[in-house]
């Protein structure tokens, strides 16, 4: 086929020293959980999509997006 995929659980660990994504700088070790999707176009690989599990990597550093949009749409829960 034309298409390939790697992942692997975790595959990138990082410590945000310098700040990530607007948060501040910390000394919290993450994992990321990382999708790649290769294409083939003939006899090269034509493009690459990476795809990271940015919700499962903040709620490391200690912040849960699903946890602060249901607060937000729904203040009284």
């Amino acid at each position: 086929g034309n298409f390939s995929c790697f992942f692997g659980w975790p595959n990138l660990s990082n410590t945000p020293i310098g700040g990530f994504l607007g948060m501040t700088g910390g000394e919290v070790r993450a994992d990321m959980q990382v999708v790649d999707v290769y294409y083939r176009d003939g006899d090269k690989l034509s493009e690459n999509w990476v795809l990271i599990d940015l919700p499962y990597w903040l709620k490391q550093q200690g912040l849960d997006v699903f946890e602060r949009t249901q607060q937000i749409l729904n203040p009284s829960l």
